[in-house]
């Protein structure tokens, strides 16, 4: 486990998610809270302290035609970044769906999708 992982404290660390948008997500869904745990962390930018979570929804959320459960969280440019949650400040950002099989592959963060995938803006916190 990494530095940064054991300070989430990845695969204890607990979230809640409101989704902002988009409105046909929200309309499908609701806007939650969606709550789930970190499974891993990933270092985009390390000067700036940047990551990316892997974060496993207790429920999964519909979109379009599939169902998914494992959704990459990275942060916006509006609002704090992730890295703020943990200490108690609400971060925005973008979740980005992926496969069960894909977040279970040695490396989740590589290769995702995108085309497939959903894409949503959601307030992050930690629980």
């Amino acid at each position: 486990m990494t530095d940064r992982q054991s300070q989430l404290g990845a695969g204890q660390t607990r979230v809640a998610l409101t989704a902002i948008d988009p409105w046909d997500f929200v309309t499908e869904n609701g806007s939650g809270p969606f709550v789930g745990t970190v499974i891993q962390a990933h270092s985009i930018d390390a000067s700036s302290g940047g990551y990316e979570l892997l974060v496993r929804l207790d429920q999964p959320l519909k979109g379009g035609d599939q169902v998914w459960s494992y959704f990459v969280l990275s942060s916006t440019n509006r609002g704090a970044k992730l890295s703020a949650v943990k200490t108690g400040l609400r971060a925005v950002c973008a979740l980005t769906s992926m496969t069960d099989e894909h977040a279970k592959s040695e490396m989740p963060f590589a290769g995702i999708d995108y085309a497939r995938s959903v894409k949503v803006l959601a307030d992050l916190v930690v629980l």
